[in-house]
């Protein structure tokens, strides 16, 4: 790969530091009660998909996805290429398959990687990213010698009716057994044009960075360090949120700290990364983490705890 790729990775590190003094105070004390509630967490369907990878799960969203539209996508064609293991096992998927709603379509398609990568990822995201009502898929795919990136896979349909793919994509992290976990899609910097936002080496430092399309690439821009949602060997990757926390329209992220003690929110309108919020629940957050708004839009985050609780979190 090429070398700016290492030379990124370590700019990153740097310009985290940097912005991390930008960072405002949490403000006043939140709500934190236990509850009994929380919601039931479905295992993964794993090899119970066509061809798919043992911890995998299906992707779900509305939307056309070249002529038709995508309803399921999932990870397959197990690999043992790149035994980096962070996600419990190592084995990773070699391809992505899709299958559309439509009964005219084929049953299903699948979309490889070269033997140079895989998808160290277990659940496609079903997105529209770059706002023309075609969905794509945003994925993890990891470079055996670069460590991973961020791809975003979609087709076209031309006048005559042909078929092609393409290919959004960040620079690799730069380093094999480097990986990086998205947190969601969205308009965060309230700038009109919506943005994927990842916490990279969320092992090491964690660092949330904010990336964003420019033609074919996605280019990525350090915002925060000392955030973390992912522990070594989880096979589940949904420990963060993204919701309106503060209630001035633009998204906001809730995401736990590098302890994964600390369930930080964060805000990045305007380009800027500050702490809305932060509150020390006592004991390790464990995957899935989720969130529930009551009458009158009052957002609540619930997680569930390693010491056995399960915490609801509202301002």
């Amino acid at each position: 790969m090429p070398s700016n790729f290492r030379v990124w990775s370590l700019w990153t590190i740097a310009a985290a530091f940097s912005l991390l003094a930008l960072a405002g105070a949490a403000s006043a004390e939140l709500k934190v009660r236990e509850i009994t509630d929380f919601p039931a967490v479905k295992p993964p369907e794993g090899t119970g998909l066509k061809d798919g990878i043992p911890h995998g799960r299906a992707g779900y969203g509305a939307g056309k996805f070249f002529a038709v539209g995508v309803m399921k996508a999932w990870f397959a064609g197990p690999t043992d290429r790149y035994p980096h293991g962070v996600l419990g096992d190592r084995i990773e998927a070699s391809g992505v398959m899709f299958q559309p709603p439509t009964d005219g379509a084929p049953s299903a398609f699948l979309i490889k990687v070269p033997e140079g990568s895989v998808f160290e990822d277990v659940q496609p995201r079903i997105v529209d990213l770059d706002g023309d009502g075609i969905v794509e898929i945003v994925a993890i795919r990891s470079y055996l010698d670069a460590g991973a990136s961020i791809a975003v896979i979609g087709y076209h349909e031309d006048e005559d009716g042909a078929i092609t793919s393409f290919w959004y994509q960040s620079p690799p992290i730069g380093k094999p057994n480097r990986w990086l976990n998205p947190v969601g899609v969205a308009d965060f910097d309230d700038d009109g044009v919506k943005e994927i936002v990842a916490v990279v080496t969320p092992h090491i430092g964690g660092v949330l960075t904010l990336y964003e399309l420019e033609g074919d690439r996605l280019t990525p821009s350090p915002m925060l360090q000392d955030v973390s949602n992912h522990a070594i060997g989880a096979t589940d990757l949904r420990l963060h949120a993204v919701l309106d926390w503060n209630d001035d329209g633009v998204m906001d992220i809730a995401v736990p700290d590098q302890s994964r003690r600390v369930l930080r929110f964060i805000t990045l309108k305007d380009g800027v990364a500050k702490e809305i919020d932060r509150v020390d629940l006592g004991a390790e957050m464990i995957p899935p983490m989720r969130q529930r708004s009551w009458k009158g839009g009052a957002w609540e985050i619930i997680v569930r705890l390693q010491d056995g609780r399960a915490v609801a979190v509202a301002r």
